[in-house]
């Protein structure tokens, strides 16, 4: 059977692994899926910490038929690798959630013989990226068997959240909106729990909340982030607020007030925008590519 691959950028190769790495970041890419770009700010960020010797980053890239992707590379459509929905019927099969490639990343992390010192993981994810990562935190099936390296989820200016139950902002409280009856999909999946996709519907829902609520979520806001710029303004991303600041910070409260002893922490940026967000290519570093061929 022919192989199935994904293209990522890496600093070190996650089948050769490197017994200096004591630290991994995952950095998914936003809705323009410029992955090299993130790897190339991340990796920076690395070496201007002194820390790019010992620190693995992994920048995958989702591709859509956009892309041009080779016949053995999935791809998803532009809403559906975010949601972790199945790759593409027309590229290469078996077809396979984007979520399943996260997962496959942690394996590989997660091998000792490969990375003998790695200590932590941070999956970290911006706009369409910090979607991603919330609906993973709360689906993963793949950190609770890492049970010696903490995984930390960071998710920066996402458009919506994942919320554990029909409540939405109302007053000073949270309740079932009125207007339910005229925004059918409000609480399906990926802004709730009803109608989950593949990858999700693997697990309970009663799990899903429990994943969400134990799990290290970092909520980053821009608290410029006001504007509508690759704004989701269904009617269903609408009842989570009216823009990315607003609705982060009424996760937040939701969690708070309905989960509470959760493990979400809010970070807040003066004057961050996701317009001016947007990751940027550095010509000093060396983005190596690499196409990893799937083992699940």
């Amino acid at each position: 059977m022919p192989g199935r691959f994904l293209k990522s950028y890496q600093s070190f190769s996650l089948l050769g692994g490197d017994s200096l790495v004591t630290e991994a970041v995952v950095v998914v890419h936003g809705v323009d899926r410029n992955a090299n770009d993130y790897f190339s700010s991340m990796n920076d960020a690395a070496t201007l910490a002194g820390r790019s010797l010992s620190t693995m980053i992994i920048a995958p890239q989702f591709q859509t038929s956009d892309d041009a992707p080779a016949a053995d590379e999935p791809m998803w459509t532009s809403s559906g690798w975010r949601a972790g929905d199945l790759s593409s019927s027309t590229g290469p099969l078996p077809r396979i959630s984007s979520y399943a490639a996260i997962d496959t990343v942690l394996v590989r992390l997660g091998n000792r013989t490969r990375f003998p010192r790695l200590a932590r993981i941070t999956l970290v994810g911006h706009s369409a990226g910090g979607q991603l990562v919330h609906r993973y935190a709360a689906t993963s099936r793949i950190a609770p068997t890492l049970a010696d390296i903490p995984v930390r989820y960071i998710a920066a200016n996402p458009s919506t959240w994942l919320y554990l139950g029909p409540e939405r902002a109302a007053g000073r409280g949270f309740a079932v909106p009125a207007s339910a009856s005229s925004c059918a999909d409000y609480d399906d999946w990926h802004y709730g729990l009803q109608s989950r996709n593949t990858y999700a519907n693997a697990l309970t829902a009663a799990l899903i909340k429990q994943n969400l609520a134990s799990r290290d979520v970092v909520v980053m806001l821009g608290t410029a982030d006001t504007l509508t710029a690759d704004l989701d303004v269904s009617c269903g991303a609408d009842l989570q607020g009216a823009r990315r600041y607003s609705r982060g910070l009424t996760l937040m409260n939701y969690m708070n007030a309905l989960n509470p002893g959760n493990g979400h922490r809010l970070v807040t940026v003066p004057g961050w925008v996701t317009q001016t967000a947007r990751c940027s290519a550095r010509s000093t570093v060396d983005a190596r590519s690499f196409r990893d061929e799937w083992d699940c």
